[in-house]
């Protein structure tokens, strides 16, 4: 917004609104322009306290209220589909259009998220750990962020690995020369390399997130002999990234005691790489039998708006049973040798950005 302002001021003079992409269908199907606190609390203009725009950011980052749409509670009945979305769709004019939230904090409720304690991990292109934490933490500092919830009267802790699936599919693509993956053949290589991996790989592939926040940092191999495989470079990848999750729950565990760890997203798929997870986070992790919960997340929120259900807990234990989960318990032993890993990998990439 700063940025068309100062740099297309041809385009400014004819701005109304500034919206993404929730807000336009929602002004597509009601005609408002409406958004809830959960969009807002990541624009970096809202206050989290208050839920409201804040005055001093907007001043800083020349935002004009008036450009901004309405601020809801997550969860709010924001308009119903009008006549016009009718006579343009089909779907019929009247209908209660509610603005549920964001697609990870959806995903988290939909994933069984909804009470401090429990961590939702989302393994997609990027990776996201998700944490309900109730009100603000007092203690706040800048290795997590935190975002309003879905849940009325509550946030959620949030760290992100900006490439996840996306960093495994290039070393795939690279190692094995596979323009289309063959994920059961990769599947019996990982399987070879039973053991912790010798390579260290510092996973930075786009950038890293909380707390370091360096958009310029670059991933790194080390600790490569002529005696490593590529089987060994490809799980070394894989033990990167979770081990850098596993900084991000460290972050997180600072905040709150962690309960139960949900783990969804693509990677799910292959128990042999659950199973590392385990290991590498010396958690107990939960995978649900639809792994693709933001749907579903959005679902919950909409019941609970609409009275079928007095709060969010009861709506989960109605409609979100535990009895079709998988479960992968952590190897403890491999889970003390990758904790020292992972001091290794950190200490590693400190070392290289002094440099």
């Amino acid at each position: 917004m700063t940025w068309v302002r100062r740099n297309r001021p041809d385009l400014y003079e004819k701005v109304y609104k500034f919206v993404n992409i929730p807000e336009y269908m929602i002004h597509m199907m009601t005609g408002e322009y409406q958004t809830d606190v959960t969009y807002a609390s990541r624009t970096g203009i809202m206050n989290l306290a208050t839920k409201e725009w804040d005055e001093g950011l907007l001043s800083l980052y020349e935002v004009n209220r008036e450009h901004l749409c309405t601020l809801n509670p997550a969860g709010a009945v924001v308009g119903k589909t009008s006549p016009k979305w009718e006579a343009e769709t089909g779907c019929p004019a009247g209908i209660p259009v509610i603005t549920a939230g964001g697609d990870q904090q959806c995903g988290a409720i939909g994933q069984g998220v909804a009470r401090p304690g429990n961590l939702s991990i989302v393994t997609g292109t990027g990776a996201y750990g998700i944490a309900a934490c109730g009100p603000i933490p007092e203690n706040l500092k800048d290795d997590v962020t935190c975002n309003a919830s879905s849940i009325a009267d509550s946030y959620q802790l949030e760290a992100n690995i900006i490439a996840c699936s996306s960093a495994y599919d290039w070393a795939i693509r690279q190692l094995y020369g596979m323009e289309e993956i063959d994920y059961g053949y990769v599947e019996e290589e990982l399987k070879k390399e039973d053991d912790i991996t010798v390579c260290t790989v510092v996973p930075y592939f786009k950038g890293s997130g909380a707390p370091d926040w360096n958009p310029d940092a670059k991933a790194l191999f080390a600790d490569v002999t002529l005696a490593t495989r590529r089987s060994e470079m490809l799980k070394s990848v894989l033990e990167s990234i979770f081990m850098e999750m596993n900084n991000k729950i460290d972050s997180i565990a600072n905040y709150m005691e962690i309960d139960k760890v949900f783990v969804s997203g693509g990677m799910t798929k292959s128990d042999t790489i659950c199973q590392l997870q385990a290991d590498i986070y010396g958690r107990e992790i939960i995978i649900k039998k639809d792994a693709e919960t933001t749907a579903f997340g959005a679902f919950l929120v909409a019941l609970v708006s609409l009275g079928a259900y007095p709060d969010m807990e009861s709506a989960q234990e109605a409609l979100n049973p535990m009895d079709d989960v998988r479960v992968f318990t952590p190897d403890m032993e491999k889970h003390t040798r990758y904790k020292e890993k992972q001091e290794r990998m950190n200490r590693l990439y400190a070392a290289v950005k002094e440099v």
